[in-house]
């Protein structure tokens, strides 16, 4: 068993001196940012391009795109470990979730929606509010 564990720690260290000489990067962390910052970017672009339909009156506004980007912010504020980022986007999703129940209830009051759709949304938004909480109740703990 010991002369497996010598064998199989020697492989490890093999292997590990092979990735440092094939230039791969000492933190797998740093490629998680950057690949996060990278769809922030994307979702962005698809965001504006989104915005511009709209305001051509060529699409209806759909929050699905700006929940989008406030998610990949959110996840790239939560690799970076930054607290403020982190409740900047949630209360940003927060907020898109709040429009997505207006819209839904003006929907509905036109005749135009479902019932359903409110339902969702509101559940939806009471998620996202939670999750607001919860991010400030893991941020209060982490300080003490």
């Amino acid at each position: 068993m010991k002369s497996f564990l010598i064998a199989w720690m020697t492989l490890g260290a093999a292997i590990l001196s092979a990735e440092d000489r094939a230039g791969v990067p000492a933190s797998p962390g740093t490629n998680i940012v950057s690949k996060l910052e990278q769809i922030v970017s994307l979702r962005q672009q698809a965001a504006q391009h989104h915005a511009s339909l709209v305001s051509a009156n060529r699409k209806q506004y759909d929050s699905a795109f700006d929940l989008a980007v406030a998610k990949a912010q959110l996840d790239l504020a939560r690799e970076r470990r930054a607290e403020v980022d982190c409740l900047k986007a949630l209360n940003q999703i927060v907020a898109l979730r709040k429009k997505a129940v207006e819209l839904e209830t003006a929907k509905e009051s036109a005749g135009q929606g479902s019932g359903y759709a409110v339902i969702e949304a509101s559940a939806a938004l009471l998620h996202a509010e939670i999750d607001v909480e919860r991010e400030i109740q893991k941020q209060k703990a982490g300080t003490k």
